[in-house]
Parts: C-alpha cells; sequence; structure tokens
C-alpha cells in the first residue's frame, strides 16, 4: 500500500467491484446533471455489467485498477495499463479511466490515483516486467486451448485468426523479455530476481497455472523466472 497526499492507494481487489461500480455510475450521473437538460436520460451502464467489467478488470490486471481510501471507503478509482494507441512503444502508460467520488472532488483524491499510477507508467522496468511479461504472456497461456476448441469445430478462418494472434503474443512477449533483461544488464540486476519482485510490487492480480512452457520458453520466458510467483 502506498499513501500520496492525505490519501492512500492501494491496489483493488475482487471485493471492490461493486463499491467501484457504484462510484463510478455515481460520478457521471453527478457529471452529466450539470450538463444535460433535467429530461434528458443520463447515459449510464447498468450496476451489474460495469460492476462485471471492473471485477474481470481486477482479477486479470487489465487495466490494473487502484482505489483511494478516505478511513475505510473508497473514494475514488484509476484503471491504467499500456496506451492503447497503435505505433507506441511497450513502455508507454496511459490512464484508462480515473474517478472520484463528488464529495471529494478538489480534494486531492485525484492526485494521489494520478501518482500511484504514474508510479509504474514511467518505470520502465516495470512496465516491461508487467505488460509483455505478464499481462501479454498470458494469452500464450490460455489462446491453445481455444485454438483447438475453434480447430476442433471446423471454423478454419477462426482458427488461422488465433493462430496470428498466438504467434504475434509470441512476438510481443520476446521483444518485452528482451529489452527488460539489457534493461537489467545495464543496471547490475539478475533478471528472474528482479521481475519477480517488480511482479510483487506493481501487479496485483494473481499469476496462475497452467503455463504453456514451450511458448513462452521461445519468448525467453523461462521456469527460472517462474519460480516462487506462481
Amino acid at each position: 500500500m502506498s499513501s500520496t497526499t492525505t490519501y492512500q492507494v492501494r491496489p483493488a481487489t475482487l471485493r471492490d467491484a461493486k463499491q467501484i461500480a457504484e462510484l463510478h455510475n455515481a460520478t457521471v450521473r453527478d457529471a452529466f446533471k450539470t450538463t444535460l437538460a433535467t429530461d434528458t436520460p443520463l447515459p449510464v451502464v447498468p450496476l451489474d455489467k460495469r460492476q462485471a467489467y471492473w471485477r474481470e478488470a481486477i482479477e486479470y490486471s487489465e487495466p490494473q485498477v487502484h482505489v483511494a481510501l478516505d478511513d475505510d471507503k473508497i473514494v475514488g478509482f484509476v484503471g491504467f495499463d499500456r496506451s492503447r494507441d497503435k505505433g507506441t512503444p511497450q513502455t508507454m502508460g496511459e490512464i484508462w479511466a480515473i474517478y472520484v467520488a463528488t464529495s471529494h472532488w478538489a480534494k486531492g483524491v485525484g492526485l494521489s490515483l494520478w501518482d500511484a499510477a504514474r508510479d509504474t507508467a514511467y518505470d520502465v522496468a516495470a512496465r516491461l516486467a508487467i505488460v509483455p511479461m505478464v499481462l501479454e504472456a498470458r494469452a500464450l497461456d490460455v489462446t491453445p486451448a481455444t485454438l483447438e476448441r475453434v480447430q476442433a469445430q471446423g471454423d478454419a478462418r477462426g482458427a488461422k485468426i488465433l493462430q496470428r494472434i498466438l504467434d504475434d503474443e509470441i512476438r510481443h512477449v520476446a521483444a518485452g523479455a528482451k529489452h527488460f533483461i539489457a534493461w537489467c544488464e545495464k543496471h547490475d540486476e539478475t533478471p528472474d530476481s528482479c521481475w519477480r519482485m517488480l511482479v510483487a510490487r506493481h501487479f496485483s492480480g494473481a499469476i496462475k497455472p497452467p503455463f504453456n512452457d514451450s511458448a513462452r520458453h521461445t519468448a525467453g520466458l523461462s521456469r527460472e523466472f517462474m519460480a516462487g510467483v506462481a
């Protein structure tokens, strides 16, 4: 848990999903009230769908989600991850969403959340450790099973698309691992232990087996990297 200004900021847990969804919808309603006519329907997503979205985001850390606390109450949250703009480097981050309860507007909550996201967004080693080597590496584990099901259904076009996705992810993970190892060598760090330290510090989800050892090895992620993490 980190503390910035007068608020504590920590990674979100699955238990936070409902509060995050409620805060999200409440702030959207309050914000639109000042700009729309009183009889205009407010564009608010149903709470159950909002909660499902944030629950999935927290579970898979895409985007990573942090919450700001006032005592034990969630008063804001931020979702952040790699930049979604085409052509941007893997180390470039983006704030996907940032919301603060209206009761805490202009009180420093947004700054606290921004600082927490920036701790990872501008740390090259942390970005490389989390984005290609955790988030994108997960696709190496789950895509083959999906590919097999699609092939068994006789969907040749779908199978071709999934195979292309898997090949692309292997290249992405390999590029990230290559740059991460180069960074470690430049800073006299041991790659596998440095990666585990950064994952423990910056990744709020869980890294769970089974793993596609063959694809991970091809991408430069040896079993030594995973030791003690999964």
